[in-house]
């Protein structure tokens, strides 16, 4: 076990130094246009989901134009360029973690919790691989789709041979995937299970600390939306606790995934990302009305849908509330033109990704509360659910007011 560790670690450390050269480089060359106007926090920040956009963005591209061959050439070719363009001042932001202590120490403490159900899993134990938590069932399909892209492209679906990958958001495990592809050296069992859960649990704290950051203009605000994000979730081992359950369960017993054990869900986490740092963007284009960060906020949210559905619908949502708003009041139309064009990237990757999805997309605005009752390894109150469906039986006004109150 101890050389295992020690291998592992090996092999990690090789994974942050090209996962750098892969995602904050490519990142890098649309962020290096305005260094000046950002902290050292935020040119990591915007430069990582950047690269993670564009690196899946290129592996699609070439994946659909049969020249695969020519990814690796094409990274290493723009590290290159940087390198001579930049010299020191391409690595120099990272510096901002040897002054910066606080910020560093609660990104390692975030890490590893987030990562605590991930990194134990996929290790070939006494008994066999061990997965841990869904991990056995979420976590070998991720990895099984990691295989279907290195493969090709677009993925075949890992369960049913010969048939395409459809109805899915895969985004996040065509970077993995990719990753994997043109460093075949890396297990996809690591690379899933330890290696991307650190690079995107750093990623997602640092997106948060950045965006309240620049929004709020107090670090120790900053700072506290990075410890919730970490480190607060659900009561829902309370509802164990009363149940005489262990209170170390729970976690999704009111249906939404904690930020605590997001890493679990690749797609969500990945989301969790790519929100942000498009916040941030939107952000600095408020302010300034400026094209670049016009572009920038696109590049970021452009294929959202394709990272998580959920995000991509909630980002739209609240964007076009906000056009409506500057349309109103300040007489632009700026934002209404940025939520158009995402709004129609949006629409074109979900249908790609979908076959025949609008036949079973549903406008159930209550779903999530009724199953949260009922379910059995959720709340479980079958005696409220009955309430309810005795009220609205009888259809009465006075029955409904009832059914308020039962659900008040």
């Amino acid at each position: 076990m101890g050389l295992l560790i020690i291998t592992t670690l090996a092999y990690f450390a090789i994974f942050a130094f090209l996962s750098v050269l892969v995602f904050y480089t490519m990142g890098f060359t649309v962020v290096s246009f305005r260094l000046k106007s950002l902290s050292q926090p935020e040119i990591i920040s915007l430069s990582l989901a950047l690269g993670l956009v564009l690196f899946v963005l290129l592996a699609a591209i070439f994946g659909l134009l049969h020249i695969r061959i020519f990814t690796l050439p094409v990274v290493l070719g723009l590290d290159l360029y940087l390198i001579v363009k930049f010299k020191k001042k391409l690595f120099f932001p990272w510096v901002v973690f040897l002054k910066e202590k606080v910020l560093l120490l609660m990104i390692l403490i975030g890490i590893f919790i987030q990562g605590m159900i991930n990194f134990p899993s996929g290790f070939l134990y006494n008994g066999g691989l061990y997965f841990w938590s869904s991990q056995g069932h979420d976590g070998l399909w991720h990895v099984a789709l990691m295989e279907a892209i290195k493969k090709g492209f677009p993925p075949q679906n890992p369960i049913f041979s010969g048939e395409p990958l459809v109805n899915y958001h895969y985004l996040i495990d065509v970077a993995m995937g990719e990753f994997a592809r043109i460093f075949p050296f890396f297990s996809s069992l690591d690379l899933y299970f330890r290696f991307f859960p650190v690079m995107l649990s750093l990623m997602i704290g640092l997106s948060v600390f950045t965006f309240v950051n620049r929004w709020q203009e107090k670090k120790g605000i900053a700072l506290l939306a990075m410890f919730f994000t970490y480190f607060v979730g659900s009561f829902g081992y309370v509802v164990n606790l009363i149940k005489g359950q262990s209170v170390l369960g729970g976690e999704t017993v009111f249906w939404a995934a904690q930020g605590n054990s997001i890493l679990g869900n690749p797609p969500h986490a990945s989301s969790y990302v790519l929100v942000p740092a498009f916040l941030l963007s939107f952000l600095l284009f408020t302010k300034s009305r400026d094209k670049y960060w016009f572009v920038t906020s696109f590049l970021l949210a452009a294929v959202l849908a394709g990272f998580k559905v959920s995000g991509g619908l909630v980002v739209l949502v609240g964007l076009g509330f906000a056009a409506l708003v500057d349309v109103v009041f300040n007489r632009k139309l700026s934002i209404l033109a940025l939520t158009g064009v995402l709004g129609l990237s949006n629409f074109l990757t979900f249908k790609t990704m979908t076959a025949g999805a609008g036949s079973f997309l549903m406008f159930l605005p209550w779903w999530f509360i009724r199953t949260m009752v009922v379910a059995g390894n959720r709340l479980d109150w079958i005696d409220l659910e009955n309430q309810r469906q005795h009220y609205l039986e009888k259809g009465t006004w006075h029955a409904y007011l009832r059914v308020a109150q039962v659900l008040r």
